[in-house]
């Protein structure tokens, strides 16, 4: 389980509830299915530490992926993709053009 929250109040997250993890001003948020929530975690990488290996995918160097959130892949017209999450809001991430090749064999497409 992952750790979110603010100082007064934490919640332990599992794996299948989170669908996104991403750096905003120097902290990190977990994107759920019904919104974002901060984190302890100073970094990524620490917060990467305590997933499983395979599970989630850093799209770039500011965001982490949940593999079993991803709804849609859509191509962009620079070779790049798009996800599309299994969250309410169907949040929409894009894929660095370096990752976007190792993605591709990861999810065969």
């Amino acid at each position: 389980s992952v750790v979110a929250g603010t100082h007064d109040r934490r919640l332990l997250l599992s794996l299948n509830q989170i669908c996104a993890a991403r750096v905003d001003g120097g902290h990190v948020l977990l994107v759920t299915e019904t919104g974002e929530l901060p984190t302890p975690y100073e970094s990524l990488g620490e917060l990467q530490k305590r997933l499983p290996e395979g599970a989630f995918f850093q799209v770039d160097r500011g965001c982490l992926v949940n593999l079993a959130k991803v709804r849609e892949v859509h191509p962009l017209f620079n070779r790049t993709v798009q996800l599309v999450l299994a969250d309410r809001q169907g949040t929409k991430i894009p894929v660095s053009r370096r990752r976007t090749g190792l993605l591709r064999e990861l999810l065969q497409f």
